[in-house]
């Protein structure tokens, strides 16, 4: 089952809103699964106009789960920066910001930041120290440009460069950044 709440007043790349959305999948030989798991997702995206040029966004995500795991279906940290599926647990809590200055119309610049935990067991998740290897934990810091493509549409597209713990990587982007529709 999945509730999902949205407010945004676009959904390609938001200005003002919100979008929050809690799924729990479930895995069960029953059904056809070769193991028995649970997994939850629980994510919301907040964007405010904080000025006449300028726009905030910021993304809270949290995942869980719990059984018979297999490595693929593990939660992991997904940021800009950051390589997929690399800091993986059984629980992960990621928390992002992003900036957007609108230059002119058309044209925008943004810059972005975040952090990322994946632990074994979600007591470990808030804990200070832990034994090494319980714990992953990532950063990552960028910025980029948008064009605004479609103004009908309000699509913008775009380029980001950004830095997580081990190299930098670049990404195009097609409307936001944690574009889900």
């Amino acid at each position: 089952p999945t509730l999902t709440y949205d407010s945004r007043d676009n959904i390609f790349s938001p200005n003002e809103g919100i979008r929050a959305q809690a799924t729990w999948m479930f895995f069960e030989p029953g059904f056809g699964s070769d193991f028995a798991y649970q997994n939850i997702h629980i994510y919301g995206l907040g964007w405010k106009q904080v000025a006449p040029k300028w726009n905030a966004g910021l993304r809270l995500d949290g995942q869980g789960a719990d059984g018979d795991v297999p490595f693929y279906a593990l939660p992991f940290v997904q940021m800009r920066g950051v390589p997929a599926m690399r800091y993986q647990g059984n629980t992960v809590l990621t928390a992002e910001a992003q900036l957007r200055y609108d230059v002119t119309q058309r044209w925008s610049l943004t810059a972005f930041g975040g952090y990322g935990r994946a632990t074994r067991d979600a007591a470990d998740l808030f804990k200070g120290v832990v034994l090494p290897g319980e714990v992953a934990e990532a950063w990552s810091v960028g910025g980029g440009f948008r064009y605004l493509v479609a103004r009908k549409l309000g699509l913008r597209v775009g380029l980001d460069i950004a830095r997580g713990p081990e190299q930098w990587t670049f990404y195009v982007v097609t409307g936001d950044a944690w574009f889900r529709p």
